[in-house]
């Protein structure tokens, strides 16, 4: 299982910017037909969805800009 996780790893870190921006428009498809399919259920959880967004959100812009103000400036 390591072994698979492994080789599972190394071939996404292989992935273009036009790989990712497929898996992104893929997985946004995802969550859009799921909240089209599932709407009666999902209703009553919206605050919950809401309060992941805005976390997990807020989250990548703090790592994106903690990255950012501590590399080194480059040379140009």
């Amino acid at each position: 299982m390591e072994n698979w996780i492994r080789k599972f790893f190394d071939s996404v870190n292989d992935f273009s910017i036009m790989d990712i921006g497929i898996l992104k428009v893929c997985l946004f498809s995802l969550g859009i037909l799921t909240g089209i399919y599932f709407f009666r259920f999902i209703r009553p959880f919206l605050s919950l969805v809401w309060s992941v967004y805005i976390g997990t959100f807020l989250f990548i812009v703090y790592r994106t800009f903690s990255r950012i103000l501590s590399s080194p400036p480059a040379d140009e």
